[in-house]
């Protein structure tokens, strides 16, 4: 609904898609009563998931080989899953499991059929930036396609005992034994609407079947049981140099916040959090970059770039003059400890009832 929805945008008012996306993020989170056409698109939306038309909805299953764990979310945008997959998996392999993760991945992956296998050097363009970032800050093998049934067959059968999926709550033929569901709490529901009038993906009653609901950061509660996480800068790396500097080095400096997210109003107020002043360099989500988007930094302008997006700039071959003035903020999810504990005898359960 939302592609059809952006594509109609797009189409009628001759905006791209960056524009496009722009435009309906200021209607979901800044109250912006949404067009007719919209909500029309949002009750065919609710119409068609509620007589499943939509595709099978979601059920957890009890007899699956390993303990399949999906983390998404029922907003679309960023609410913190990547790194959230990636703390999931560095706990559960401090505890010696062998764990596999399973995404549908971006651009080419999301058409291939048949699971492709993720390595630390694997190019972002076949397999997608968050894949890759995974891969290479886990070390755990990675697999990306559009069927992620197959995908987790494959995790399996390489000897994965712990399979954790990154998104897919909405993909009901995936079967699953425990559901995260991640909510961005500095933007909530938004308007409260069903896409694409609203940034729901699920109605918010979806809550009431999922196992365990993490929020970022503080403010927003919802009436189901709950728990927080936080995503906490680390460093600033220096890709250059191969060093790390604190986060607290900088007070007061200007830099320019360059990012290609879901929520890069995020990237920024962390920044800012840090005592910077930053500047938005701001590109559409999954953004592929060029060495244009890179002409001018030799300037002597400290530039700060996410993790997800410096996965596909190292590839680039910028020249010395351009990579001296760039860091990377190197970020890790926080969950409370009751939280991740559940997680764990999830997992310790399961395999014992198995």
């Amino acid at each position: 609904m939302a592609s059809i929805a952006t594509f109609i945008i797009c189409s009628s008012r001759k905006m791209n898609k960056r524009l496009a996306e722009t435009w309906l993020t200021h209607i979901w989170y800044e109250r912006t009563k949404p067009p007719f056409w919209l909500q029309a698109l949002s009750q065919l939306h609710s119409v068609f998931r509620s007589f499943g038309l939509l595709g099978q909805l979601p059920q957890k299953a009890q007899t699956l080989q390993v303990p399949t764990i999906v983390v998404g979310n029922i907003t679309a945008g960023g609410s913190g899953k990547t790194p959230v997959v990636i703390s999931l998996a560095k706990a559960l392999m401090d505890e010696d499991w062998r764990v596999g993760v399973v995404m549908r991945g971006y651009h080419h992956s999301r058409a291939e059929k048949q699971p492709r296998r993720v390595l630390s050097d694997t190019d972002p363009k076949v397999c997608g930036d968050e894949a890759l970032l995974i891969s290479q800050s886990t070390g755990a093998p990675v697999w990306v396609g559009k069927n992620r049934s197959a995908c987790v067959q494959e995790a399996i059968a390489s000897g994965v005992e712990v399979v954790l999926c990154d998104d897919g709550l909405q993909h009901g033929k995936l079967e699953r034994s425990y559901e995260i569901c991640l909510i961005d709490g500095s933007r909530g529901f938004g308007n409260g609407q069903l896409m694409p009038a609203g940034p729901l993906r699920d109605p918010v009653d979806r809550l009431d079947t999922v196992d365990q609901i993490l929020i970022k950061g503080e403010g927003f509660g919802v009436s189901q049981a709950y728990s927080r996480f936080e995503l906490l800068p680390q460093s600033f790396f220096h890709p250059l140099t191969q060093t790390h500097h604190d986060v607290g080095q900088w007070p007061h400096q200007e830099v320019v916040a360059l990012c290609g997210i879901a929520n890069p109003a995020s990237f920024k107020g962390t920044l800012e959090h840090l005592g910077l002043r930053p500047s938005l360099m701001r590109f559409r989500d999954h953004h592929e970059y060029g060495e244009a988007d890179f002409v001018g930094l030799e300037d002597g302008a400290t530039v700060v770039v996410t993790e997800k997006d410096w996965v596909k700039i190292e590839r680039l071959g910028l020249d010395e003059s351009q990579l001296k003035n760039i860091y990377v903020l190197k970020v890790r999810a926080e969950i409370e400890t009751d939280a991740l504990n559940q997680v764990l005898s999830h997992v310790r359960s399961y395999q014992v009832n198995a």
